[in-house]
């Protein structure tokens, strides 16, 4: 779903609310209460390069609660282990400097709207087994 540039800019990012709904729209329902919506690329984060890799998704027309910007994820460490994400870290402990640097890697320079959709699945696939950096 391509965005005017204006609407990317002024879209919101909390509540996830919009994102989880997406999500469902989109064949990918919540894998129990538990779990939250996280928006891969972030609306707000700790560096430059979080900032950065927004500006990249809206370039190719991708808004930030688009669902392939998004992931489920256990909200609490004491939600890990879901059959459906069973190595999958949870939500309070994805926000670091080292995650929007790992992002930032996977948004940046690329030729096409479905060259960012395709890492955007790399991201979302790594999230959902554990294995992100």
């Amino acid at each position: 779903m391509q965005k005017a540039q204006k609407e990317l800019a002024n879209e919101k990012h909390h509540p996830t609310d919009r994102l989880a709904n997406f999500m469902r729209s989109e064949g990918r329902p919540q894998p129990s209460p538990r779990f939250t919506a996280h928006h891969l690329v972030q609306g707000k984060g700790k560096t430059q390069l979080a900032a950065e890799s927004r500006v990249d998704l809206h370039f190719h027309g991708i808004g930030i609660n688009d669902p392939d910007n998004g992931v489920w994820m256990p909200m609490h460490k004491a939600d890990k282990g879901h059959w459906a994400y069973k190595n999958a870290a949870a939500h309070s402990e994805i926000h670091t400097h080292n995650y929007e640097k790992w992002v930032h890697t996977h948004t940046q320079n690329l030729d096409s709207a479905q060259m960012m959709r395709d890492n955007l699945l790399i991201l979302r696939t790594h999230l959902k087994n554990g294995t992100q950096p």
